[in-house]
């Protein structure tokens, strides 16, 4: 007669502990999956902020002889310095951090080589003019608020429309001086107006904006003599 015998318990622990093993590298996996994604989830969170950064701060980049060029977004200068185009000039004390630590950001940098570029041609407009006089009123001296574009010698007269005839001037001193001289009016220019002797390759108006930054101020030629 056919017994038979009941299984001993050491017969089954290797394939309860191989079930078991199966399921705890199951759970592993899944737990290993879990993570690998909240870490790719953290790094293209902290991608997608480190590039609003990188664009939203500027960079003055140089030509090789010290020109200025440009105003170039964080992210394309440390491009440059990264493939070997350009030199740090100037650090303003800004960190920037990385998941490997703090980088210090580049605040003027310059390119190993020249640039040739020709000069763009500065158009004779009411910004430009505004911004040649740095936003102030030739008459009065005030800076900012409602400003307007002044004939000194006034057209019925023959003054020409050219940078050595138009002024910064604010609304108040227009009124006063109306269709007159300087001399007429009683009132004295600040400074005789004329073309600026320097003219950079970005706009009048970002330059003058270029100006009020004190680390970049040493590297920006005047643009009057």
């Amino acid at each position: 007669m056919y017994h038979n015998p009941s299984p001993k318990i050491g017969d089954c622990e290797p394939e309860r502990f191989s079930v078991q093993a199966r399921n705890n590298n199951k759970e592993d996996r899944e737990l290993k999956g879990v993570s690998n994604g909240l870490e790719l989830y953290n790094i293209l969170i902290f991608s997608l902020k480190m590039v609003y950064l990188l664009k939203g701060m500027e960079v003055l980049l140089l030509n090789h002889d010290f020109t200025p060029l440009n105003i170039c977004s964080l992210k394309r200068a440390i491009g440059l310095l990264f493939v070997g185009k350009a030199d740090v000039i100037h650090y303003d004390g800004t960190y920037i951090r990385t998941p490997s630590g703090a980088i210090q950001a580049p605040s003027v940098i310059r390119l190993k080589y020249k640039v040739s570029r020709p000069l763009p041609e500065l158009k004779l407009t009411r910004k430009n003019i505004l911004a040649r006089d740095n936003y102030t009123c030739q008459y009065c001296g005030q800076k900012g608020g409602e400003l307007t574009v002044d004939h000194v010698i006034p057209k019925k007269m023959g003054g020409k429309t050219d940078w050595d005839n138009l002024v910064c001037c604010c609304k108040r001193c227009n009124a006063k001086k109306k269709d007159k001289t300087p001399k007429q009016a009683g009132m004295q220019l600040l400074r005789q107006p004329k073309k600026p002797s320097f003219i950079p390759f970005i706009s009048l108006t970002k330059y003058r904006q270029c100006m009020e930054r004190e680390d970049w101020r040493p590297y920006l030629p005047p643009i009057l003599d």
